[in-house]
């Protein structure tokens, strides 16, 4: 520890992040108040204590602590989520403590909460307006948390949304709560519906701003989500939160040709590190994973293997079919203008004919005439 440094504040410069700072200094000194004790007493407790000892002593206050929070009424995750605090103080500061199995409940899975479908999210996205598309298409392409997705710069997507760049488009990002890394993919629609964006967006270097300029809070990102499942005319089956679309991505890869940690990268869950060390040489299989899994959330329809969406390919359809249909216009003029002529033609052999026939009867005529001539000059 240094010198006139608290142990808390030395482990709070840990956490570069204002926000973390502040939630695991409040976490941190409910613990402490509910223990009777404080940063300085647990770290001179730590000094003259053995280690093992001082790790099965506070473990067991932390089961303590994380039991009391239930009985008041704290929902099993929330409760979980307040330990985090002091075991890491503890982690830093002193030693790890040894929470015995099962004395903290694992977390569970939230009930109650809408299961978005792909024909849902295709609903909002042919209702929404241009920013709502750009948002929806981008929500579902990185599957990132809310925290990180109000914070995007226009400076950090751009690169990505160059013309020569073929969908999807790979790239490392870093979270901003837990440092996991995450290797996300933008897909054609994410990309189309950005540069939309871009093209009639107001100056800011957030990419979604609120009515003051900054960025978006996590409870306007909820609310905007709400309002388009709203004007989607969808019927929910329990509560909307910006976080369901992270969990509809991630069920989507982990149910096509991807593994369980391919899938957590892509969304930026921890990955263990020497899974991770082996992952990064597989990007580009990774891409090629990602492209094949965009069937499962396409908002325009199915993606082929040259990365066109079935919209494109109505588009270049319909094209071909207007094409199409002034060529057999173009043909059936020519059909009839043949014909007219194949009549003229008729018309005119016939006369030809006829003004064959009637050459010949007159050589005829002229030959007799000749030969009545000649032998009359004999006689």
């Amino acid at each position: 520890m240094s010198e006139n440094v608290k142990p808390k504040e030395e482990w709070l410069r840990e956490y570069p992040k204002h926000g973390t700072k502040q939630k695991y200094n409040k976490s941190f000194d409910d613990f402490v108040k509910w223990a009777k004790t404080s940063d300085i007493e647990l770290a001179k407790e730590y000094e003259t204590s053995d280690p093992r000892n001082f790790s099965k002593k506070w473990g067991k206050k932390i089961i303590e602590y994380y039991s009391s929070l239930i009985e008041q009424g704290y929902k099993m995750n929330y409760a979980r989520s307040l330990t985090i605090a002091p075991r890491a103080f503890f982690k830093s500061q002193c030693c790890e403590v040894r929470i015995k199995r099962g004395g903290i409940g694992k977390a569970q899975i939230a009930m109650g909460e809408h299961e978005f479908r792909l024909e849902e999210f295709q609903r909002m996205f042919k209702v929404g307006d241009i920013e709502d598309k750009a948002r929806l298409s981008l929500a579902i392409s990185l599957g990132w948390g809310a925290g990180d997705f109000v914070k995007l710069e226009w400076s950090f997507l751009e690169p990505y949304l160059a013309q020569d760049l073929e969908a999807p488009v790979a790239f490392w990002y870093e979270r901003g709560k837990t440092r996991a890394p995450s290797r996300s993919h933008l897909t054609h629609e994410a990309i189309e519906s950005l540069r939309t964006l871009k093209s009639v967006a107001s100056e800011s270097q957030y990419v979604f701003t609120g009515y003051n300029g900054k960025h978006l809070t996590r409870d306007a990102l909820n609310e905007w989500l709400k309002s388009l499942v709203k004007r989607a005319k969808i019927k929910t089956r329990g509560r909307i939160r910006f976080h369901l679309i992270r969990k509809f991505l991630f069920s989507q890869l982990s149910a096509s040709e991807m593994n369980q940690w391919e899938a957590k990268l892509c969304v930026g869950k921890s990955v263990s590190p020497d899974i991770l060390t082996y992952l990064k040489d597989q990007t580009q299989n990774l891409r090629e994973k990602f492209m094949n899994a965009e069937t499962r959330f396409t908002l325009t329809g199915y993606t082929n293997s040259n990365h066109t969406s079935i919209s494109l390919v109505s588009e270049k359809v319909e094209t071909l079919e207007s094409i199409i249909t002034k060529q057999e216009v173009a043909l059936k003029e020519q059909a009839t203008k043949i014909d007219v002529l194949t009549k003229g033609i008729q018309k005119q052999n016939t006369q030809i004919e006829e003004l064959t026939e009637g050459y010949e009867k007159l050589l005829k005529a002229i030959a007799k005439e000749k030969a009545k001539r000649l032998f009359g000059e004999h006689k």
